[in-house]
């Protein structure tokens, strides 16, 4: 399942999964306790956006930047395991290589 990045007012607000950046937008909104994203738009405004991430391009280019593989963190919470260095988000994988998260959207 594809996953996006959600930022609004130039805040990154985590990074969520769905199908499309409207269903990205409703899981940010429930976990934030609303409804949905128009729940949040009703009372707040519409002023986040969803950025898809290809999470393809950014492991690969992280396997290249640290010279080893990249394999899924399947025994923490994180979304990488590179070297025995867990990544938590996609936002902090690209961060240690020294680029931007939006430096990979699809």
């Amino acid at each position: 399942m594809p996953v996006f990045q959600i930022s609004a007012n130039d805040n990154n607000l985590g990074e969520y999964r769905g199908e499309t950046a409207a269903e990205a937008l409703d899981a940010y909104a429930r976990d934030a306790g609303y409804r949905d994203y128009a729940d949040v738009a009703a009372q707040f405004g519409d002023d986040a956006s969803a950025l898809q991430i290809d999470v393809g391009a950014l492991t690969k280019a992280a396997g290249e930047y640290f010279n080893a593989a990249v394999f899924q963190d399947a025994y923490g919470s994180g979304v990488a395991v590179i070297d025995g260095m867990s990544f938590d988000n996609y936002t902090q994988l690209a961060e240690a290589i020294g680029r931007r998260v939006w430096d990979f959207k699809v």
